[in-house]
Parts: C-alpha cells; structure tokens; sequence
C-alpha cells in the first residue's frame, strides 16, 4: 500500500498518528507539494474518483483501461513525492515544510500566499520563516533568499 499526502497532513495529529503506524508496518507514504485530486485505488482493479464538485460523491470505477490510466497518473505523482522522514512526523513538524516555504518564498509568493497554497495558517506559516531565519541567520526577508540561496548553489550568502 503506498499513500500520498499534502504536506499540511502533516498537521493533523489523527493522519500523523496513521502515518506513522503505516509506515511502521512496511507502508510507505510520501509527500506532494502540487496539488492532486484524492483517487483511492484497490488492487489495481477497483478505484474511486470524485463524483461531485465538493468531493461529497464518489464514483466506483472498474474498467480496466481507466484502471491503468489512473495507476500510471498516480506512479507519476509517487516519483515526485517526498519520502515521509518517520522522525520528523512523531516530532510533529512536516518533514518539508520548511523547504516548501524556503522555495515559495524565493518564488516571490507573500506570507499569505503560501500558507493559501500549502494549507496551514498565516501563523504557522510565519513559524516556518521564522525558523528558517534563524537557521540561516538572516535579520531579513531578502538576506534570507541569499543565505537560502547561497546553501543550495555552495556559495557564500554575503
């Protein structure tokens, strides 16, 4: 069984609390940051897709060709996930929360923004910046983008 989750499941201490007992039983999960529609898949054989706008129906769908269709889309989004980090999860902190936000940042995207896209609030989102100011030890927002920057290309951020 393999599982993929928003990152901002991660905040939800009863899927932390699956996610953990999964993984601890040989399941592996993994995290996307794109945006993807929930299609749960049985066997290879049986899958359930949204029915409904607001995600309230689902229809059952056995036909072998839509079958194959929604494993490879779902195979794809499994090699563009990251792999779940066990210890972050029971520590309670998104194993890539931090990069996510690091990354939306230097895409110009405000506070808002991101935690709109990622789920969690302005707040939390804030907490992650904060964090990453300090692990970087940026006094601001743009010395942080260098000092991020920096890290990833091996140079110097001053």
């Amino acid at each position: 069984m393999h599982t993929v989750f928003e990152p901002s499941a991660c905040s939800d201490p009863r899927t932390v609390e699956y996610a953990l007992h999964s993984t601890r039983v040989g399941a592996p999960i993994r995290l996307l940051e794109e945006p993807f529609t929930k299609t749960p898949i049985f066997d290879r054989t049986v899958a359930l897709i949204p029915a409904a706008p607001d995600h309230t129906v689902a229809a059952v769908v056995e036909d072998p060709a839509m079958i194959a269709y929604l494993v490879g889309v779902f195979e794809q989004q499994w090699r563009q996930a990251q792999v779940v980090d066990r210890e972050s999860l029971a520590a309670g902190s998104s194993p890539v929360a931090h990069e996510q936000v690091g990354r939306l940042l230097a895409r110009g995207l405000t506070q808002r923004a991101i935690a709109s896209r990622m789920g969690p609030s302005e707040r939390t989102v804030a907490g992650h910046i904060a964090r990453l100011r300090e692990v970087y030890d940026a006094e601001t927002l743009f010395l942080l983008g260098r000092q991020m920057r920096g890290a990833r290309t091996g140079e110097s951020g001053g």
